[in-house]
């Protein structure tokens, strides 16, 4: 999982750092491109957070928005290269941490309720920057190739936190389905709200 991690928080930070205009709308969403990594930014310390108990957590996943929206306000005003050398620091440190559990890494109780393994966790992580970052390629015209094998990765990581996002009679049709030999690389839109593969429309 590390190696995707970084890889792709590389090629993220690059992106942005590139940004020719921070306030360029993000496709279907209400954020700019600088809102966008600030997202991403914020999102990162959760997954260093919560294997030591700490972090905001909750448990309704409807009220996810505007925790996203507090921490973006809370981080206040960057540039954007500002905003790429504080994620490549943290994705750094958090990789640093998730190793050092060694083969018994802590799990927390993700937004929803449910737990996930800290080192599974961070396929949900790969997730925000796969995402983000197609979206904020979108926005400044740039290509954003995905990888099958991090939608993989993505996958394993959202599996564990389903029931606690959807009713027990959709979960168990989609832990099914994206278990199953039939689960495709961009299954990962089926779990991620608002997103679709390109050309296809966002829910």
């Amino acid at each position: 999982m590390r190696p995707a991690i970084e890889e792709v928080g590389e090629r993220f930070a690059t992106l942005v750092s590139a940004a020719p205009d921070p306030s360029l709308r993000i496709r279907h969403s209400d954020w700019t491109v600088s809102e966008a990594t600030a997202h991403v930014v914020t999102v990162a310390p959760r997954y260093a957070n919560g294997p030591e108990g700490r972090g905001t957590w909750v448990q309704d996943p409807k009220a996810l928005p505007e925790l996203n929206q507090g921490q973006i306000r809370a981080l206040g005003t960057h540039s954007l290269a500002e905003l790429a050398a504080q994620l490549r620091q943290d994705l750094a440190a958090l990789g640093d941490q998730v190793a050092g559990y060694g083969s018994a890494p802590p799990s927390f109780r993700f937004h929803g309720g449910e737990p996930v393994p800290a080192d599974v966790a961070l396929g949900i992580l790969l997730g925000e920057l796969v995402v983000h970052g197609w979206d904020i390629a979108q926005a400044v015209h740039q290509p954003w190739p995905i990888d099958p094998g991090h939608v993989a990765l993505i996958l394993e990581g959202l599996v564990p936190i389903v029931p606690g996002w959807v009713d027990p009679p959709t979960s168990a049709r989609l832990d099914r389905h994206l278990r199953g030999p039939a689960a495709r690389p961009d299954d990962a839109c089926l779990l991620v709200p608002g997103w679709a593969p390109a050309g296809q429309p966002s829910s």
